[in-house]
Protein backbone atom coordinates (compact mmCIF):
# COMPACT_ATOMS: atom_id res chain seq x y z
CA UNK A 1 0.00 0.00 0.00
CA UNK A 2 2.84 1.87 0.71
CA UNK A 3 4.50 1.99 -2.60
CA UNK A 4 0.74 2.56 -4.38
CA UNK A 5 0.25 5.64 -2.47
CA UNK A 6 3.45 6.65 -3.41
CA UNK A 7 3.00 6.07 -7.13
CA UNK A 8 -0.41 7.31 -7.19
CA UNK A 9 1.11 10.83 -5.33
CA UNK A 10 3.29 11.05 -8.03
CA UNK A 11 0.60 10.05 -11.07
CA UNK A 12 -1.71 12.75 -10.00
CA UNK A 13 -0.22 15.19 -11.47
CA UNK A 14 -1.31 14.12 -14.71
CA UNK A 15 -4.78 14.71 -13.54
CA UNK A 16 -7.42 17.42 -12.44
CA UNK A 17 -8.89 17.52 -9.06
CA UNK A 18 -12.45 18.12 -10.63
CA UNK A 19 -12.98 14.64 -11.51
CA UNK A 20 -12.24 13.66 -7.85
CA UNK A 21 -15.87 13.60 -6.80
CA UNK A 22 -17.37 11.84 -9.69
CA UNK A 23 -18.45 8.41 -10.34
CA UNK A 24 -16.64 6.60 -12.42
CA UNK A 25 -17.15 5.77 -16.12
CA UNK A 26 -15.12 3.83 -18.52
CA UNK A 27 -14.21 5.75 -21.99
CA UNK A 28 -14.07 3.93 -25.13
CA UNK A 29 -10.98 3.34 -27.27
CA UNK A 30 -10.53 6.28 -29.54
CA UNK A 31 -7.53 4.90 -31.57
CA UNK A 32 -5.08 2.33 -30.77
CA UNK A 33 -1.14 2.95 -30.19
CA UNK A 34 1.61 1.04 -30.54
CA UNK A 35 4.40 1.33 -27.89
CA UNK A 36 7.26 -0.57 -27.24
CA UNK A 37 9.54 0.06 -24.11
CA UNK A 38 12.59 -1.82 -23.23
CA UNK A 39 12.50 -4.18 -26.12
CA UNK A 40 8.52 -5.31 -24.96
CA UNK A 41 5.75 -4.82 -27.58
CA UNK A 42 2.01 -3.87 -26.66
CA UNK A 43 -0.73 -2.01 -28.13
CA UNK A 44 -2.79 0.78 -26.15
CA UNK A 45 -5.92 1.15 -25.90
CA UNK A 46 -6.15 5.09 -26.19
CA UNK A 47 -9.11 6.64 -24.40
CA UNK A 48 -8.21 10.27 -23.37
CA UNK A 49 -5.38 12.75 -24.84
CA UNK A 50 -4.44 16.38 -23.52
CA UNK A 51 -2.06 18.95 -25.27
CA UNK A 52 -1.25 21.93 -22.94
CA UNK A 53 0.64 24.75 -24.31
CA UNK A 54 4.07 26.50 -21.71
CA UNK A 55 6.11 28.82 -23.13
CA UNK A 56 9.84 28.43 -23.17
CA UNK A 57 11.38 31.97 -22.32
CA UNK A 58 14.80 33.40 -23.27
CA UNK A 59 16.13 36.82 -23.23
CA UNK A 60 17.10 35.98 -27.13
CA UNK A 61 13.67 35.58 -29.37
CA UNK A 62 15.25 33.32 -31.38
CA UNK A 63 15.47 30.95 -28.47
CA UNK A 64 11.99 31.71 -27.06
CA UNK A 65 9.18 29.27 -28.59
CA UNK A 66 5.88 27.21 -27.13
CA UNK A 67 5.91 24.18 -26.18
CA UNK A 68 2.92 22.00 -27.36
CA UNK A 69 2.47 19.08 -24.35
CA UNK A 70 0.67 15.86 -25.14
CA UNK A 71 -0.13 13.54 -22.68
CA UNK A 72 -2.16 10.36 -24.05
CA UNK A 73 -3.55 7.33 -21.60
CA UNK A 74 -5.89 4.39 -21.99
CA UNK A 75 -7.86 5.81 -19.08
CA UNK A 76 -9.36 9.18 -18.52
CA UNK A 77 -7.24 11.62 -17.69
CA UNK A 78 -8.94 14.17 -16.16
CA UNK A 79 -11.26 11.56 -13.44
CA UNK A 80 -8.53 10.77 -10.43
CA UNK A 81 -11.14 7.73 -10.01
CA UNK A 82 -9.74 6.48 -13.67
CA UNK A 83 -6.58 7.01 -12.74
CA UNK A 84 -6.47 4.90 -9.12
CA UNK A 85 -8.22 2.02 -10.78
CA UNK A 86 -6.10 2.00 -13.66
CA UNK A 87 -2.80 1.68 -11.26
CA UNK A 88 -4.39 -1.01 -8.46
CA UNK A 89 -5.54 -2.89 -11.77
CA UNK A 90 -1.97 -2.92 -12.77
CA UNK A 91 -3.28 -1.15 -16.44
CA UNK A 92 -2.21 2.07 -16.94
CA UNK A 93 -0.14 3.37 -19.52
CA UNK A 94 0.13 6.69 -20.55
CA UNK A 95 3.02 8.30 -23.34
CA UNK A 96 4.63 11.52 -23.50
CA UNK A 97 5.98 13.81 -25.92
CA UNK A 98 6.38 17.30 -26.97
CA UNK A 99 6.70 19.73 -29.98
CA UNK A 100 8.20 22.93 -30.13
CA UNK A 101 6.72 26.24 -32.15
CA UNK A 102 8.64 28.26 -34.16
CA UNK A 103 11.52 30.91 -32.82
CA UNK A 104 9.05 33.29 -30.70
CA UNK A 105 5.87 31.66 -30.55
CA UNK A 106 4.23 31.99 -27.12
CA UNK A 107 1.90 30.43 -25.11
CA UNK A 108 -0.85 32.22 -27.29
CA UNK A 109 0.20 30.57 -30.01
CA UNK A 110 -2.08 28.22 -31.83
CA UNK A 111 -0.58 25.03 -32.89
CA UNK A 112 -0.36 24.68 -36.61
CA UNK A 113 -1.38 21.66 -39.25
CA UNK A 114 2.39 20.18 -40.10
CA UNK A 115 4.82 18.04 -39.71
CA UNK A 116 7.43 18.23 -36.76
CA UNK A 117 10.20 16.24 -37.34
CA UNK A 118 13.12 14.60 -35.03
CA UNK A 119 15.63 15.80 -38.49
CA UNK A 120 14.77 19.33 -38.68
CA UNK A 121 17.65 21.19 -38.47
CA UNK A 122 16.02 24.13 -36.68
CA UNK A 123 12.56 25.26 -35.61
CA UNK A 124 9.46 24.25 -35.53
CA UNK A 125 10.33 20.20 -35.15
CA UNK A 126 9.32 17.71 -32.58
CA UNK A 127 11.54 17.41 -29.25
CA UNK A 128 14.29 14.94 -29.77
CA UNK A 129 14.35 14.32 -25.65
CA UNK A 130 10.67 14.35 -24.94
CA UNK A 131 9.04 10.86 -25.60
CA UNK A 132 8.48 9.41 -22.03
CA UNK A 133 5.87 6.42 -21.69
CA UNK A 134 4.82 5.26 -18.42
CA UNK A 135 3.95 0.84 -18.21
CA UNK A 136 3.38 -1.10 -15.68
CA UNK A 137 5.59 -4.45 -16.18
CA UNK A 138 5.19 -7.58 -13.05
CA UNK A 139 4.14 -5.31 -11.03
CA UNK A 140 6.62 -2.75 -11.70
CA UNK A 141 5.62 1.28 -12.20
CA UNK A 142 8.07 3.31 -13.91
CA UNK A 143 8.57 6.04 -16.61
CA UNK A 144 11.04 5.21 -19.06
CA UNK A 145 12.64 8.56 -21.72
CA UNK A 146 13.63 9.26 -24.69
CA UNK A 147 16.50 11.01 -22.35
CA UNK A 148 18.44 7.83 -21.89
CA UNK A 149 19.79 7.06 -25.46
CA UNK A 150 22.05 8.95 -27.26
CA UNK A 151 20.55 11.63 -29.63
CA UNK A 152 21.33 10.09 -32.78
CA UNK A 153 19.14 7.27 -31.73
CA UNK A 154 16.09 9.16 -31.46
CA UNK A 155 14.23 8.88 -35.09
CA UNK A 156 10.27 10.21 -36.20
CA UNK A 157 7.84 13.01 -36.77
CA UNK A 158 4.53 14.21 -35.22
CA UNK A 159 1.94 15.54 -37.61
CA UNK A 160 -0.75 17.40 -36.84
CA UNK A 161 -3.33 16.42 -39.25
CA UNK A 162 -6.44 19.12 -38.68
CA UNK A 163 -7.15 21.07 -35.74
CA UNK A 164 -10.96 21.56 -35.12
CA UNK A 165 -11.91 23.75 -32.46
CA UNK A 166 -9.80 22.62 -28.96
CA UNK A 167 -9.24 18.79 -30.53
CA UNK A 168 -5.91 19.03 -32.48
CA UNK A 169 -5.91 15.37 -34.30
CA UNK A 170 -2.41 13.66 -35.88
CA UNK A 171 -0.25 11.00 -35.94
CA UNK A 172 3.19 10.23 -34.25
CA UNK A 173 6.10 7.84 -35.45
CA UNK A 174 8.04 7.84 -32.48
CA UNK A 175 11.60 5.92 -31.49
CA UNK A 176 14.52 6.12 -29.29
CA UNK A 177 16.96 3.34 -30.57
CA UNK A 178 15.37 -0.38 -28.95
CA UNK A 179 14.43 1.69 -25.72
CA UNK A 180 11.57 3.39 -26.86
CA UNK A 181 8.73 3.75 -29.93
CA UNK A 182 5.23 5.00 -30.00
CA UNK A 183 3.10 5.22 -33.39
CA UNK A 184 -0.32 5.40 -34.11
CA UNK A 185 -3.24 8.38 -34.27
CA UNK A 186 -4.88 10.83 -31.53
CA UNK A 187 -7.37 13.08 -31.07
CA UNK A 188 -6.24 15.50 -28.32
CA UNK A 189 -8.17 18.35 -26.21
CA UNK A 190 -6.39 21.39 -25.87
CA UNK A 191 -6.66 21.71 -22.27
CA UNK A 192 -6.09 25.52 -20.44
CA UNK A 193 -5.68 24.88 -17.03
CA UNK A 194 -3.11 23.09 -15.08
CA UNK A 195 -4.54 19.15 -15.82
CA UNK A 196 -0.83 17.90 -16.49
CA UNK A 197 2.53 18.31 -15.83
CA UNK A 198 4.47 20.24 -18.05
CA UNK A 199 7.57 17.36 -17.90
CA UNK A 200 6.74 14.61 -16.22
CA UNK A 201 10.29 13.47 -15.54
CA UNK A 202 10.20 15.96 -12.94
CA UNK A 203 8.53 13.49 -10.51
CA UNK A 204 9.78 9.78 -11.90
CA UNK A 205 9.56 7.43 -8.98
Amino acid sequence: MKRFALILAICLFLISCKGGGTRLVEKPTIAKINIQVNGKDSVMDLKSALMRVTPRQSSDPAYSYAEYNFTLGNFDLTDNKALEAALKAGTAEIVFFRVLGPSGSTKDTPLTVGTYSADAKGLPKYDILSLKIFTIVNGKQTWVGSNVSPVYDTKGEVKITAIEGDLIKGEIDLSTGTILKARGNFTAQHAFDKTFADNPNVNEP
